[in-house]
């Protein structure tokens, strides 16, 4: 199951006669099965059939199944039902000495890999992989120590070890390949960490390569890796200045099969409002801020948040949103932008000591781990590395080097205009601001009610939404409407 081989799982299966066939020992395996093969309600009702026969084992095989279904329970929990499965696994772990050493290993990848997906406490999880990948090795399953250290990768990243997580995912994919398995998404993770990595080592176009193909093999259930994959490659987008780009991220994200959150929601709007700000309009990005629901919000959105207000010359806000970042919530490579916004909103005040105080340790965090994009994000802070550079640091290379960056001539970003939607859709989406009715919007442009329903459909196709008010949301944000 691990490996992916979920046909020869099913054929074995298969082999098996009646009545063992049907027993609750088999049943939490086909369930499994089930569940991987896109058949989730079938999934649900064989793991409660498997649990109301229980009661017809001996105690020694009734404890060995029950734990075994909440193992399968916890592979196929959904975001909604994760917590609760992720608990009950821990519970299991906590009483390890009654397990075999292989449902140990099992039971250790699962937990680990269920944190990973529905948690931020990447320390936890790493510790519960490790110990899995480690039990695995010693009872010669190889598969499943791979599974375990495919998924250390993500935590790896979320506490700042960049360079331990991609030679890890390299050596993940290496024993993978080696091994002839072909299983997406035992890689899912492995491919999002080093579009990850890529992206903060500003390798953009890499970036979104492997976080495409990391999103389309994560399971729904992936909520925190979800979300950092696609506020990745949303920003990824921003940076190569491709709005069709961004806008098909945008979809992935915010897919209606992708169960996103209210933050991972708030968070494409905090990137849409980048993309503004970074686009020269950043009072237009500013005011999208302003528009957008109240409600949670990820470190790292009140971290863009406050460079776009930064960059509006709103610089209250911009201290407000950054004050919203705990500190003990930083990791290295969010501290940087942090820190970054820091010292350009201090240097715009005058206030020079602060400015490279909070610079100096944005270089610190960033030097050892190859972290270049914030700098690349920020292209007024060039002033303040030469001033820098000219009170003498101890990270003398790395400021000539983002210095030389910053000299080297760049890509036009593509202007945010209409250049996706012709004359006429534009025409459309300014009615459709009027609240008007298709009717009534044919009639006010001459055109027949079943015209402007087609430029509707292709005004949301091209702006990933799915009715009106999401699209003039959109619009809005991309500076389309004034």
């Amino acid at each position: 199951m691990v490996a992916g081989e979920h046909e020869t799982v099913r054929a074995l299966l298969g082999l098996v006669p009646s009545p063992w066939r049907d027993g609750p020992e088999l049943t939490v395996v086909d369930a499994a099965v089930s569940a991987v093969k896109g058949r989730p309600d079938l999934a649900s009702d064989q793991l409660a059939h498997a649990r109301r026969t229980l009661g017809e084992l001996p105690d020694d095989r009734r404890t060995a199944v029950g734990t075994t279904a909440t193992l399968v329970e916890l592979f196929l929990a959904s975001r909604a039902g994760l917590t609760d499965a992720v608990n009950r696994g821990r519970s299991i772990l906590e009483d390890e000495a009654v397990l075999a050493p292989s449902a140990a290993a099992l039971a250790a990848y699962l937990v680990g890999r269920a944190e990973a997906y529905s948690e931020y406490d990447d320390t936890r999880s790493l510790a519960h992989l490790r110990r899995g990948a480690a039990l695995a090795a010693e009872q010669g399953l190889t598969a499943l120590e791979l599974a375990c250290l495919a998924e250390s990768t993500l935590p790896l990243v979320g506490t700042g070890d960049l360079h331990g997580a991609w030679a890890l995912a390299e050596e993940v994919e290496a024993r993978v390949a080696a091994a002839g398995w072909h299983s997406p998404e035992l890689l899912a993770s492995p491919q999002v960490v080093r579009g990850f990595v890529s992206y903060m080592r500003d390798r953009l176009e890499d970036a979104c390569g492997y976080l495409e193909d990391g999103l389309a093999a994560l399971p729904p259930s992936a909520a925190v890796a979800r979300s950092r994959a696609g506020a990745a490659l949303m920003a990824a987008y921003v940076g190569l200045g491709d709005r069709g780009g961004l806008l098909r991220a945008r979809a992935i994200v915010l897919a209606p099969d992708a169960a996103s959150s209210a933050a991972i929601v708030d968070c494409a709007g905090v990137i849409e409002a980048l993309d503004q700000a970074l686009g020269g309009r950043a009072r237009f990005g500013a005011e999208a801020l302003d528009r957008l629901p109240a409600g949670p919000r990820l470190a790292v959105g009140h971290v863009w948040a406050a460079e776009v207000y930064r960059r509006a010359d709103r610089r209250d806000d911009a201290w407000r949103s950054l004050a919203q970042v705990d500190e003990s919530k930083r990791g290295a490579q969010l501290s940087v932008n942090w820190e970054l916004t820091a010292a350009m909103l201090a240097w715009g005040q005058g206030d020079t000591e602060a400015a490279h105080g909070h610079l100096a340790r944005a270089l610190d965090h960033a030097a050892d781990r190859g972290i270049r994009r914030p700098f690349a994000e920020r292209d007024d802070v060039g002033p303040l590395l030469r001033d820098h550079l000219a009170r003498g640091t101890r990270h003398a290379a790395l400021v000539g080097e983002l210095l030389a960056a910053g000299d080297r001539p760049r890509a036009p970003r593509q202007p945010v205009v209409a250049k996706e939607l012709s004359a006429r859709e534009l025409d459309v989406l300014r009615e459709l601001r009027a609240s008007r009715s298709t009717a009534e919007i044919a009639a006010a442009l001459y055109l027949s009610v079943n015209t402007v329903k087609t430029h509707t459909r292709s005004i949301y196709r091209k702006l990933g939404v799915r009715g009106r008010r999401e699209a003039l949301q959109a619009a809005l944000a991309a500076g389309l409407l004034e």
